[in-house]
């Protein structure tokens, strides 16, 4: 306990005299846990995008791991009452970055310290946004571990109801889903191989898709609307919704003039291709300049496996901003840009450098 409450007063710089008092007021005005609960049922299940983001889902092995999201900890927070929750950033580590949440049950005296890693990208502000990332996960952990989760069965059952619906049938909300990832630019191929195989490993049909299925879509939607999750990690595509505006009128114009760069050197017959595929080696900058002739990637049919291959070339490509170019030359798809060769690439990777500037 000592360990936790020097932790819980260095993040929040609180004299011990202060704690004291607060867990003397804190047991003079007890919580009314019937009351607590049913609030947070009532809050988390406000409306159906609420009650989606509430949730958390992994697939994993045919099924899923549920949990509860950042967002429901904020709501359990602030109306568990008598809590207090103080989160810091702890010495990073090379590009790991660490932060400690506590969370102290004032008034029952009950506290709980976690701790959180993150990998910072290799672009301007990662650091700090990892840290941030941190800092919710490890202080989500912290509350659950304070508040009985016992109690929050019967808001996780009313969640589930609001997500699902009760008078719409599963074709219903099978379009909804589909839907409201199509405005984040994620496709229904994407969403099978996120779900995972059926029970003969091949991709599950949208008629197969299970009510665990689409209360995991939803809530995963719900989860990138509110930036918990990004399109990018969970699909490798681009979110919809910020490359839109690289592609319309407001483009800068490096994205526009990259586009075209990249949009050229796409193209089939500019390509010139050698017997031999290129290894995952490294390519000079110099060299590519040289060369007379250049090799296509390997195989890549996802922007995960094109950006992976382009990262291990150009280790500090903002993974947004080449999202940003991309989509401004037309390759949502991506299905031209997987025969580019290392020209090409170092013509995306000069305008990736420009939109970080």
């Amino acid at each position: 306990m000592t360990d936790i409450m020097t932790a819980l007063e260095t993040a929040v710089s609180a004299p011990p005299g202060d704690l004291d008092v607060q867990i003397s007021t804190a047991k003079a005005y007890p919580r009314d846990v019937a009351l607590c609960v049913q609030q947070i049922g009532d809050l988390a299940t406000m409306d159906e995008e609420t009650a989606a983001s509430c949730l958390y889902f992994v697939p994993r092995a045919g099924g899923y791991i549920e949990g509860y999201s950042v967002r429901f900890a904020e709501i359990c927070m602030a109306t568990w009452g008598n809590m207090r929750v103080a989160t810091r950033n702890l010495p990073r580590q090379g590009n790991m970055v660490e932060a400690e949440a506590v969370a102290w049950d004032l008034e029952k005296n009950c506290a709980r310290s976690k701790t959180c890693k993150r990998v910072a990208q290799n672009f301007p502000g990662a650091a700090e946004l990892a840290e941030a990332a941190a800092q919710s996960i490890a202080a989500r952990d912290a509350v659950y571990a304070v508040i009985p989760q016992g109690l929050l069965r019967s808001a996780r059952q009313r969640m589930r109801e609001m997500v699902l619906g009760t008078a719409e049938d599963m074709a219903t909300l099978r379009a909804k889903v589909l839907e409201a990832f199509a405005g984040l630019g994620v496709s229904e191929a994407h969403l099978a191989k996120w779900i995972g195989p059926d029970s003969r490993g091949r991709p599950k049909e949208r008629k197969d898709w299970t009510a665990d299925d689409v209360l995991a879509l939803r809530s995963l939607g719900a989860n990138i609307r509110n930036g918990e999750r990004t399109t990018m990690t969970e699909f490798g595509v681009a979110d919809r919704r910020r490359t839109t505006a690289a592609s319309g009128p407001q483009a800068t114009a490096s994205t526009q003039a990259a586009a075209e760069r990249i949009r050229q050197a796409a193209r089939p017959e500019q390509v010139e291709v050698e017997d031999a595929p290129v290894d995952d080696a490294t390519v000079d900058d110099a060299t590519v300049e040289d060369a007379p002739k250049f090799t296509t990637a390997p195989p890549m049919t996802t922007p995960a496996e094109l950006l992976q291959f382009i990262r291990r070339s150009e280790p500090d490509l903002d993974p947004e901003a080449y999202s940003r170019v991309c989509a401004a030359a037309g390759m949502q798809d991506f299905s031209r840009v997987a025969n580019m060769g290392p020209r090409a690439l170092g013509d995306l990777a000069d305008a990736i450098r420009k939109e970080m500037a």
